[in-house]
């Protein structure tokens, strides 16, 4: 899945793989966010380094977020440069556009990736 289109800007991706990307990546950051707390507890040097490693991964899904988001929206027929407008405005239309289902068949951007 991600791992295969980790820099893939063209094409479509279905609603299953955009929301599943975002599940995982939201219980990774909880998860070290929870062992940052207790580390901080413990000593503030072990939490700020925990601090340090959560925003580094921040860093390192800058890439794969925005082009899972790019090829999300041409699945469901709009431009990926929606996605330019949710990284400058934080906006939640496109967000919302990443609920709607896939348009049935191929699009200008490319075949279905469910196969209909």
């Amino acid at each position: 899945m991600i791992t295969r289109k980790y820099a893939l800007f063209q094409g479509r991706a279905r609603r299953r793989e955009y929301w599943l990307f975002s599940l995982w990546q939201a219980l990774i950051i909880m998860a070290l966010s929870v062992v940052a707390m207790i580390f901080s507890a413990i000593s503030g040097t072990f939490g700020f380094l925990m601090y340090g490693v959560i925003c580094l991964f921040l860093i390192a899904l800058v890439v794969p977020s925005t082009a899972l988001g790019v090829r999300r929206l041409p699945d469901i027929g709009q431009s990926g440069l929606w996605t330019l407008l949710h990284l400058i405005f934080l906006g939640v239309i496109p967000t919302i556009m990443a609920l709607l289902d896939s348009q049935p068949g191929a699009n200008k951007y490319g075949p279905n990736p469910k196969g209909r």
